[in-house]
């Protein structure tokens, strides 16, 4: 399991996104089960973490990463939300695994 973390607020976020992504693949990791979590939010959005702003820009994420988690280590926002998508993602990659 992978949690491919991703400073939302850097100017190259998204060419360092695809970076990690093309090196992962160059190591023959592509298929191994990963979250991406993007990280900072707290930096970008009102500081309740709960606004119409962080929405807006949940949604923007989500058309391009679908897959994504937004958080804040910082302020601990929707860390919860990244453990449950970890637990989920390693569940799903033991699946298979167990029906052997």
């Amino acid at each position: 399991m992978l949690v491919h973390l991703v400073d939302i607020t850097h100017e190259n976020a998204e060419e360092q996104y695809a970076t990690v992504e093309v090196t992962l693949g160059e190591l023959g990791l592509a298929d191994k089960p990963r979250v991406v979590a993007f990280n900072k939010v707290d930096l970008i959005a009102p500081s309740d973490g709960r606004t119409s702003t962080l929405t807006e820009l949940e949604g923007a994420l989500r058309r391009e990463h679908p897959e994504a988690v937004l958080i804040s280590a910082a302020k601990g926002w929707h860390l919860d939300t990244l453990m449950r998508t970890v637990e989920a993602e390693l569940a799903k990659a033991e699946a298979p695994a167990l029906a052997r």
